[in-house]
């Protein structure tokens, strides 16, 4: 039987805000006894992200009435079927797992991303919500099975950089960050970044990218869809912080 729900530690995020946080999966319509279980989940955490799956409109009603969680992101969801006829006009890039620390990427991941749920957050350190992609990408470095692809100009400087986890049980490799330094932005980079990734996971067997992004990142949404994804379906991201919404209630 499958379960409504999944519960999940956030150790990373634990660390980096110095509160404990976990993460709720809504997989389908939860129910009296569910939301009976999360709450009880919830209970020794301090801030509580619920994703919920296909933006299930009952779980939102549910979300915003008993949960009193707010809505901080509607992440969009691409996928893209891998195919073996990208033609790559010759560069200068490099792929590599367990990739040794670079200062290069850290300064494009830490200006590079404007939109982010952390932002609209009132309740998260601005500062601490500023540069979680800059400590995303820290974080990534000497990690198995996590790939960084950078390109670099003429000069040998990084132009821009792709993050990717594979999981090859699952034939899937999923995007999770990609930046183009500011200095090379509309030159095509990005592009080339999706091509050399879509090249390298075909010849490691691998059949599907996915990639999700903020719906209001209209011009990343226009990118993934220039370069052949395909829209999926888009998950609603709420957060709660059960002891402030004690606080206000008492």
């Amino acid at each position: 039987m499958r379960k409504s729900f999944e519960t999940i530690k956030l150790e990373w995020d634990s660390e980096y805000f110095g509160i404990p946080a976990c993460k709720i999966v809504l997989l389908e319509t939860i129910d009296k006894s569910d939301i009976e279980e999360i709450f009880n989940f919830i209970k020794d955490y301090e801030f509580v992200t619920i994703v919920n799956k296909n933006n299930d409109p009952e779980n939102n009603v549910l979300l915003a009435t008993i949960f009193k969680a707010f809505l901080t992101d509607i992440n969009v969801v691409f996928s893209k079927k891998v195919e073996n006829r990208q033609t790559l006009q010759e560069c200068n890039y490099l792929i590599a797992d367990e990739m040794p620390y670079a200062q290069e990427i850290v300064d494009i991941a830490e200006i590079s991303f404007k939109y982010s749920r952390f932002y609209n957050d009132p309740y998260l350190p601005s500062e601490k919500a500023r540069n979680i992609y800059k400590q995303w990408a820290m974080n990534s470095f000497r990690k198995k099975g996590k790939y960084f692809i950078t390109i670099k100009d003429d000069r040998d400087k990084i132009a821009g950089f792709l993050l990717c986890n594979i999981e090859k049980e699952k034939s899937l490799c999923t995007i999770e960050l990609i930046a183009v330094d500011e200095n090379y932005k509309g030159k095509g980079y990005g592009s080339k970044l999706l091509k050399i990734l879509e090249r390298f996971v075909h010849n490691n067997g691998i059949l599907n990218i996915v990639v999700g992004t903020q719906v209001n990142n209209i011009h990343a949404v226009n990118f993934y869809t220039k370069n052949g994804f395909k829209y999926i379906g888009c998950n609603s991201v709420y957060h709660l912080w059960p002891k402030i919404q004690m606080e206000k209630e008492g």
